[in-house]
């Protein structure tokens, strides 16, 4: 598993036009990686109802909460993105799983990735 904070607002910076000269956006974030359990809540909602299966719907809102799984079980690769998902009926399997993830995200260890 790995785990990135974002520790400033990715929207604000873009808007704001700091883009990194050689990264294309300096943004201060935490990167940590780990290993999950096989009885961990997280790993068993996976294993129910892969991310494959899980329908898009980003907004461009930028008042909205938007929520983000990239996902790779080393042979297919997915990205999905979901905005206001409590405020959506059919959005069940995305609140389980954005559920699931608040306990396993503070498994691996905090640590920061320093600005070029």
């Amino acid at each position: 598993m790995q785990v990135t904070r974002f520790l400033v607002s990715l929207r604000d910076r873009i808007a704001n036009g700091h883009a990194g000269k050689h990264t294309g956006l300096d943004v201060a974030m935490e990167i940590s990686c780990s290993t999950c359990e096989r009885d961990n809540p997280l790993v068993a909602e996976l294993r129910n109802r892969p991310p494959f299966d899980l329908r898009n719907d980003l907004s461009g809102s930028e008042s909205e909460n938007h929520y983000f799984i990239f996902f790779t079980d080393s042979k297919n690769c997915v990205a999905k993105a979901v905005s206001q998902p409590y405020a959506k009926p059919w959005t069940e399997d995305w609140q389980r799983l954005i559920n699931r993830s608040y306990g396993a995200e503070h498994l691996p260890p905090r640590r920061n990735k320093a600005l070029v």
